[in-house]
C-alpha cells in the first residue's frame, strides 16, 4: 500500500458459491474458474486425486462471490 500511495483499503466479505457446478483450481488457475468435472484428470498435468486413487482433485477448491459486508483498512 505504500509503495503505491494507498492509505486506506476497501474490503469485501465472500461467500462460498455451494451448488454453482463451478471449482477453482487452486495449483494453476490462481483467481480462475472452470466447470466441475472439465480441466481435470487426463486433462490437467497436475491432477492428483484426494484419496490417492480416482476421482476429486486434491487441487479442486471453492468458487466465492463477494457479499455486501466491507470494512475499510486504513493505515
Amino acid at each position: 500500500m505504500l509503495e503505491n500511495g494507498l492509505t486506506e483499503l476497501e474490503l469485501f466479505e465472500a461467500q462460498v458459491m455451494f451448488g454453482s457446478g463451478l471449482f477453482s483450481c487452486t495449483h494453476i488457475n490462481m483467481g480462475g474458474c472452470g466447470e466441475v468435472g472439465e480441466g481435470c484428470g487426463k486433462e490437467c498435468k497436475y491432477y492428483q486425486p484426494r484419496n490417492g486413487k480416482n476421482g476429486r482433485c486434491r487441487y479442486s477448491g471453492y468458487v466465492y462471490e463477494r457479499t455486501d459486508i466491507t470494512k475499510t483498512l486504513k493505515i
